[in-house]
């Protein structure tokens, strides 16, 4: 993924810094490991299930479909796993668990994506506010001063080309 990020780069001017990517995602936080991996089954499984089902992936939609083919590998992917061995593949990319184990996933991230930011998203699914709101007080509280102390690449604002 980063090397591709990379390799995209020429094509807007050799004077133009490679920006560091910034990254979305689900997260979900709670105090005992148990109670975590339950919320992330069924909320962030429950949010994948509903993106495969949006985009139609496990029905072949993008198949053929110039600019698609990203999404329609999506679809091969569920075929290969099936749509519970997908969703279950898309939880374990998240960050979630305790505190730590939320902290040891974005620290792999960083590292793994050479990321500047990543902006999680704390209710999703039809997720219960209460539920959320926990979640974000425990990331808020336990996670976010740990990750604002880490060193990050500055995110550049917008460039404009007088290119004509």
């Amino acid at each position: 993924m980063a090397s591709r990020h990379t390799g995209v780069a020429p094509e807007h001017g050799p004077d133009v810094p490679v920006p560091a990517p910034l990254a979305a995602g689900n997260i979900v936080v709670a105090a005992d490991a148990g109670s975590a991996e339950e919320l992330a089954y069924r909320y962030i499984g429950g949010y994948y299930h509903t993106v495969i089902d949006h985009y139609a992936f496990d029905k072949h939609a993008h198949e053929g479909v110039r600019g698609y083919e990203f999404y329609a590998n999506i679809g091969k992917y569920i075929d290969k796993r099936g749509a519970d061995g997908a969703v279950a593949d898309y939880v374990n990319l998240m960050p979630w668990g305790t505190p730590d184990q939320v902290l040891e996933k974005l620290s792999r991230l960083r590292e793994l994506l050479g990321l500047a930011a990543f902006n999680p998203s704390f209710n999703f699914a039809g997720m219960p506010p209460e539920v959320a709101e926990r979640s974000l007080r425990l990331f808020a509280g336990e996670v976010l001063p740990v990750v604002q102390a880490w060193d990050a690449p500055e995110v550049p604002g917008p460039q404009v080309s007088l290119r004509g």
